[in-house]
């Protein structure tokens, strides 16, 4: 069997095939691979490492080849960290990043260290370097981050500063990154936008603080509206949120403590009335995947995510859902992405 992975095209023997592919061969056939197209080709990894166009390979047994464009999900940046409090300077080093196929690195630490980085799988292993591989429409990735700002030099009760770095440029073209501690069951966001910092530092006792990197890739959701009024939510994290930008000149209302007003921001998971002028709007931003809202007692209005998902109320909180469609109220049984 041959996989070949990868988001463009691949000739096979002159046969034209579109990524990602898998296709029998018998043992001892010979292939010529050329990547489709050409001026967009990196190099070909996985148990074949070139970077020449077109290749021929022997199939003697199963092989697995990724083919790599000049794509917004292929990037790796290395992030530091070095001690700013000792008289020796002590640095330790992991990489993150996103490719077609995985790729890790197991973790080492000196005998004496006076600071470290570690990056967790999802089963807790540690390690130095850890690419991720990628999916078709896959929007969000993370890394958990162990760094041990003390090291194991001195008192292990003595607090201890390390500054982590990185270098923005070496990020994806697309997306944003944003840095969360890890505190107990909920998570402090720490730096909103990665691009713009290229330091932090971290202060502590000789034990390990987890900090979680996001990566999350711009997601457009149509919003499906007919001319009038309209009951809509925003299935996703706008990039501006401000209810001017997205929705331009239009009337828009929401509905706090028994009265409708005019908001300023809009926030996921919220419902709104809007009087559209058009039959759609194409909102940009980071799929929400989640929300927690707290009700009071009374009428509320709410919105889903950005899937439909089908009511599951507690008949304790809840006692009846109501939509808006063709100018009337319907009681619905589902949370309707965007409605």
């Amino acid at each position: 069997m041959l996989t070949l992975l990868g988001y463009q095209s691949v000739t096979i023997n002159g046969e034209l095939y579109s990524l990602p592919l898998e296709k029998t061969f018998s043992q001892g056939d010979f292939l010529n691979l050329q990547a489709i197209p050409q001026n967009l080709f990196k190099g070909w990894c996985g148990d074949i490492l070139s970077g020449q166009n077109p290749i021929e390979i022997d199939i003697q047994s199963d092989m697995t080849i990724g083919v790599l464009f000049e794509d917004a999900y292929e990037w790796a940046f290395p992030i530091d960290i070095e001690t700013v409090d000792l008289p020796e300077t002590y640095t330790d080093r992991i990489t993150i990043g996103v490719s077609i196929l995985s790729e890790t690195q197991p973790s080492q630490l000196e005998e004496e260290y006076g600071c470290s980085l570690t990056v967790f799988s999802p089963d807790w292993k540690k390690y130095s370097r850890f690419i991720q591989a990628y999916q078709s429409e896959k929007n969000l990735y993370q890394w958990t981050i162990g760094v041990n700002p003390h090291g194991n030099i001195g008192s292990p009760v003595e607090v201890r500063t390390s500054r982590l770095y990185w270098n923005p440029s070496q990020f994806s073209d697309t997306g944003t990154y944003r840095m969360y501690q890890k505190l107990d069951d909920t998570l402090e966001l720490v730096i909103s936008d990665m691009r713009t910092e290229t330091s932090y530092e971290v202060s502590g006792k000789e034990s390990v603080k987890e900090y979680i990197i996001r990566w999350s890739i711009p997601f457009i959701f149509h919003l499906t509206t007919q001319p009038g009024w309209n009951l809509i939510s925003l299935p996703i994290k706008p990039l501006d949120s401000t209810a001017s930008t997205v929705f331009p000149e239009t009337l828009l209302y929401a509905f706090e403590n028994g009265t409708y007003v005019r908001p300023e921001i809009l926030e996921p998971g919220k419902g709104y009335w809007i009087k559209a002028t058009t039959d759609g709007y194409d909102l940009t931003g980071e799929l929400l995947g989640s929300f927690t809202t707290t009700l009071d007692t009374g009428w509320h209005l709410i919105g889903g995510l950005d899937q439909s998902v089908e009511e599951s109320f507690d008949s304790d909180c809840f006692n009846v859902a109501f939509g808006y469609q063709d100018g009337s109220y319907v009681v619905v049984s589902e949370f309707l992405a965007g409605k």
